[in-house]
């Protein structure tokens, strides 16, 4: 058999967690059976995509729909608690769970036998790859100014470092250019030099030094008192890989890629909602010392309350997924609108007075006007959006977007350079933000992100190569 799990290992860890689900949900049948056979794909999917081909990538796919698509909304309907008020809509409720192997098992054919053209029609996705060559011979240039630019940045944007003001918490549609330039683009040039001071090899007390202020920057920049838990999860994640990685010369084995799915899955479970103690507090960060009782008293609650946790906002995914079908089922599709907003969300409302508003804020309403909701602002599955938005095409269409990122990410690890090596870590433990929704804030940081740590370095860089490059040829003329 052409596994890397034996194939009665297989069986006995199916058995055991269909079994669960059929303990939980057996009065549900059709409900029961349709998540046995997601679990089932999804064992397939890991032992395939995950342990046989080394994806870190597609490790992260896995623990996002083991907690956020499997798990979680199986334990909501045992205790038929949702979150936001929403209530079981059983025929949605299959569909959405068919839906969702649907996108899973597109996705998996998708990076095996589909030509993607969204990767392959994109030449700078081989020009990225000059930034390694370039960082050999400008890169202690580019340390100095990106460091400096830093500090600049910071010091302007200083009111954005431990605050987070209502603009962090709306849709991006109703941001003003100002707010969006700087969360979603100028906070993530800090994150340059800490990649570029990665890729030099100097002496202990030089890297010690390096490497403490260049993550000093980068926890200004971006830390619990201004940015959201899922963001601030991929960030700090991504760089605690590297590290473990760079320990071990980036070797990836079975062993470690199950070790980090245990650690994903506890830290998503656990961690993930004890954040909000420091997140959805009205504490500053100068006041933790005084108020540090406080703090740890909520961080207990957190995580003595298990069920409070599992039945709140933070995996409210499957639930804003079923509620999405019955909408569209109501309201019928949106046939591009919701794609064009997201990729226009940079545009100011003045310029583009009829742009959209993002999927998770319309679901939102609905959910306020139809179940008695609280919240409005609320994520959106991947697969839930881009079927809402262009029906089965969409669902397909949003596979292969995955598949580019998964791509992507892959070839900027087999350069065999830490700057992108960085990069395409945060690509991956991006992909569980990215994959919970709504897509339009999702798109927006990842657009920012790309820009600060890959366009614009290759344009400077580039830049102070052809200059050298002109000053010795004016010499030797």
């Amino acid at each position: 058999m052409n596994s890397s799990l034996n194939f009665w290992l297989l069986l006995l860890i199916y058995s055991l967690g269909s079994g669960i689900n059929l303990i939980l949900l057996g009065h549900l049948i059709e409900l029961s059976l349709s998540f046995s056979i997601l679990f089932g794909i999804l064992i397939l999917f890991f032992d395939n995509q995950v342990l046989k081909k080394r994806s870190m990538f597609d490790l992260i796919v896995f623990s996002y729909y083991f907690v956020f698509l499997y798990l979680a909304p199986i334990i909501q309907t045992h205790l038929n608690i949702f979150p936001n008020n929403i209530v079981l809509e059983y025929e949605f409720a299959v569909f959405n769970v068919l839906l969702s192997t649907i996108f899973l098992v597109t996705y998996w054919f998708a990076t095996n036998f589909v030509y993607n053209p969204f990767y392959h029609s994109l030449s700078w996705t081989k020009k990225i790859r000059r930034i390694a060559l370039y960082l050999e011979t400008n890169g202690k240039s580019a340390f100095r100014t990106f460091f400096t630019l830093s500090i600049l940045l910071l010091f302007i944007f200083k009111e954005y470092i431990f605050n987070i003001s209502e603009t962090f918490e709306v849709n991006p549609t109703y941001k003003t250019a100002y707010d969006l330039l700087v969360s979603k683009f100028l906070l993530f040039v800090p994150f340059v030099p800490f990649y570029v001071f990665s890729t030099f090899k100097c002496k202990p007390w030089k890297r010690f030094f390096g490497l403490f202020s260049t993550v000093l920057l980068l926890a200004l920049s971006k830390n619990p008192f201004n940015e959201k838990r899922a963001l601030l999860g991929s960030i700090y994640m991504s760089i605690l890989t590297y590290f473990l990685l760079k320990s071990r010369s980036f070797l990836l084995t079975k062993g470690f890629l199950v070790g980090l799915l245990v650690s994903i899955v506890l830290m998503t479970l656990f961690l993930y909602p004890t954040v909000k103690a420091l997140t959805h507090s009205s504490i500053k960060i100068f006041e933790l010392g005084a108020k540090y009782e406080v703090v740890l008293e909520d961080i207990f609650n957190y995580l003595s309350d298990f069920t409070g946790n599992i039945t709140s906002l933070d995996y409210d995914s499957w639930a804003n997924a079923m509620v999405t079908l019955k909408y569209t089922w109501m309201k019928g599709h949106s046939w591009g609108k919701q794609l064009v907003t997201s990729l226009t969300f940079f545009v100011p409302r003045a310029l583009y007075p009829n742009k959209g508003e993002g999927t998770g804020g319309i679901i939102g309403d609905f959910v306020i006007s139809n179940y008695g909701g609280w919240q409005r602002q609320i994520s959106n599955p991947l697969y839930s959006e881009f079927y809402y938005d262009l029906s089965f095409f969409g669902v397909f269409l949003g596979a292969l977007f995955l598949d580019f990122l998964r791509r992507f990410s892959n070839e900027l690890k087999v350069i065999g350079n830490d700057y992108l090596y960085l990069v395409s870590l945060f690509i991956d433990f991006y992909t569980l933000y990215l994959l919970r929704g709504d897509f339009i804030s999702c798109f927006a940081y990842l657009t920012g992100y790309f820009v600060a740590v890959l366009v614009l370095p290759y344009i400077y860089l580039s830049a102070v190569g052809s200059f050298r490059t002109n000053i010795r040829r004016l010499a030797y003329d």
